[in-house]
């Protein structure tokens, strides 16, 4: 007799494709791998089987692979020609898969893969999951005009075109997918980040006097925002206070120097494991964040989520996570209103406590795996139902007139285009294109030498 307990089926396997570049093993350097994998682990007992398409080296992915639970099955690298064949033997006799980006970039590998996996029958979802809209982050980084940004905006036009359903991690970012890409309202999904501290989180009277920031050192954190900040806290403040900043990135050096030149009591430290992480944000007073562009700002919720009193830029995707003065402090991104915020905070012990418990809450009741999850599973859901019905197939090449145009490089543009085409696609999909192309060219030459002969 059936398990009533037991959740109901989605489908026999699940795909996950991780992001361009990025492995299991990356995931374990980087302290993500607990984190990233707990929402997998959560909705496990709706698949028979789990496959990675990693770009990691095969024998370390195995390894870290069998530290999980379930321990998935790797296929590596994604980007292999013969890599959707893999991951259809790897399935076995599974009839129906739903496949899923980790980001939007790197699409190539889950669109090939889920249209592979269709041809051979099988009945297959494809979810294009993004946690940010990787193309603002490019026009932001590189400019609105720049290659990266418009390879970024190719890749989420190819994921969106192709996909069941889309995924957003805030409203705001599920919106500019639709828009933009034409992405019916019906195949959206808004799915936050999750946060895995639950529980009471730790008094204010018990927390050190430490302001904790967390995350990449590169310019869009403006982590030198908050040194500048930290700098002009009163002697008071600033003798008692140190400022822990764990991550790396190209920016370290400058910032290490700039701490130094400041004369700011700074701690810096390579990233540390999830549940470490989590455990300095049980122990610091502040957590302090000024980036100037997020998604759906992981550490802020998770630091929230452990009660820490929070203070961030009003700057995109930072406030919409944070009630100002209720579960945080929301100010102007500048030094001054960061260290006025700062100093204020670390003088009221009062209100670090009731701060830090309502984002404790709030963080906990909203972004919660006993939340996010089953709004993952119904994403995975109506993908699988979905199944290709009424969604684009593989990504094809796009007219331009530019293309027959004198001077304008014709022939190159060509062999770009179907350069670039023929990188989605497995061996025997190559040569069937090759030998439609060679059929393709004898029918025009045929067609240009009827003309000439009927004008002659």
């Amino acid at each position: 007799m059936p398990d009533p307990t037991s959740p109901t089926p989605i489908a026999d396997a699940l795909v996950l494709c991780m992001t361009r570049g990025m492995s299991l093993g990356e995931w374990e350097r980087l302290g993500l791998l607990e984190r990233e994998w707990s929402l997998y682990e959560h909705i496990a007992d709706a698949y028979r089987q789990i496959v990675v398409l990693s770009y990691g080296e095969a024998e370390g992915e195995e390894r870290v692979a069998g530290l999980l639970s379930p321990a998935p099955i790797v296929v590596t690298p994604a980007d292999a020609p013969d890599a959707p064949a893999n991951v259809a033997e790897a399935l076995g006799d599974a009839r129906s898969v739903v496949v899923k980006t980790n980001q939007m970039d790197g699409v190539e590998a889950a669109i090939r893969t889920a249209h592979h996996l269709r041809s051979t029958g099988r009945r297959v979802g494809l979810i294009a999951r993004g946690g940010y809209l990787r193309s603002r982050f490019a026009a932001d980084q590189f400019g609105p005009a720049s290659r990266q940004a418009a390879d970024a905006a190719a890749d989420e036009r190819a994921i969106c075109e192709a996909a069941d359903v889309v995924v957003g991690s805030t409203p705001d970012m599920a919106h500019a997918l639709a828009w933009r890409y034409g992405v019916a309202f019906e195949r959206t999904r808004v799915i936050p980040n999750y946060v895995m501290a639950m529980g009471p989180s730790t008094c204010a009277c018990d927390r050190k006097p430490i302001v904790l920031y967390a995350g990449q050192l590169v310019k869009r954190k403006r982590v030198d925002m908050l040194l500048r900040a930290t700098a002009r806290l009163s002697r008071e403040t600033a003798t008692r206070l140190t400022f822990s900043i764990i991550g790396q990135g190209p920016e370290e050096a400058a910032l290490k120097e700039l701490a130094a030149d400041l004369g700011v009591n700074a701690v810096f430290e390579a990233r540390i494991e999830h549940s470490k992480l989590q455990d300095r944000m049980r122990q610091a007073a502040i957590y302090a964040q000024a980036s100037a562009l997020e998604g759906h700002p992981k550490t802020v919720i998770e630091a929230m989520a452990c009660g820490a009193a929070v203070v961030v830029t009003d700057s995109p995707g930072m406030g919409e996570v944070i009630t100002h003065g209720v579960t945080g402090l929301r100010v102007e991104p500048h030094e001054g209103a960061l260290g006025d915020a700062i100093d204020l905070l670390m003088n009221d012990e009062e209100w670090r406590e009731q701060m830090g418990h309502a984002a404790a809450h709030a963080a906990q009741e909203r972004f919660g795996l006993h939340v996010i999850g089953p709004l993952e599973e119904a994403a995975h859901r109506a993908a699988i139902e979905s199944g290709g019905e009424g969604v684009g197939g593989p990504a094809g090449v796009r007219w331009d007139p530019a293309l027959v145009e004198a001077g304008h490089g014709a022939a190159e543009a060509w062999a770009l285009a179907l350069g670039a085409f023929a990188k989605r696609l497995d061996a025997g999909e190559t040569e069937r294109m090759l030998m439609r192309l060679e059929q393709t060219t004898r029918d025009m030459r045929e067609q240009v030498a009827g003309a000439k002969r009927a004008s002659a």
